[in-house]
Order: structure tokens, then C-alpha cells, then sequence
């Protein structure tokens, strides 16, 4: 979602500086869209690299989770057992 937002903005700040008749402005503008590229590039991978880093802490959460939850269990389980 970060890197379509940041691409998006990226995108629309490329076709704003394009629009420069004035060759000096044309050269700096080519310089901020070589700079603006690398900057989406770079947040789009971050994006990838964070989405998996996510996905892996969700992951072991929910193993967390149901250790947890089966923990839990065995001991009400005991305790039903032991006020029986």
C-alpha cells in the first residue's frame, strides 16, 4: 500500500516536472526523476521486505496463539478434573 501511494506520488511529481520548455529546467528536471525512481524503487522493495517481515511475525504469532490456547485448555482441563 506504501510503495502504490509512494509511486503514485512519484508518478505525478514526474509528469509535473516534464512540462518545463526551459533546457536548464529540463536538465534538473531529469536529474529529480532519475532521483524520484530511485526513491519509489527503493521504497518499493523496503515495502516487499517489510510485507514479508509482517507476514512472518503474523505467522509465528498465531503459533504463539495456539500454544497458548492449548495451554490454556490442559490447564482448565486439570483444574475441572481436580473440582470433580
Amino acid at each position: 500500500m506504501i510503495g502504490i501511494l509512494v509511486s503514485l506520488a512519484m508518478n505525478q511529481m514526474i509528469q509535473t516536472l516534464s512540462l518545463s520548455e526551459d533546457p536548464n529546467q529540463k536538465e534538473i528536471n531529469s536529474f529529480y526523476s532519475y532521483i524520484a525512481q530511485k526513491a519509489q524503487d527503493r521504497v518499493n522493495d523496503y515495502s516487499l521486505e517489510k510485507i514479508d517481515e509482517i507476514l512472518t511475525n503474523l505467522s509465528l504469532a498465531r503459533e504463539i496463539y495456539a500454544q497458548t490456547d492449548r495451554a490454556l485448555f490442559l490447564v482448565i482441563e486439570r483444574e475441572n478434573k481436580k473440582q470433580r
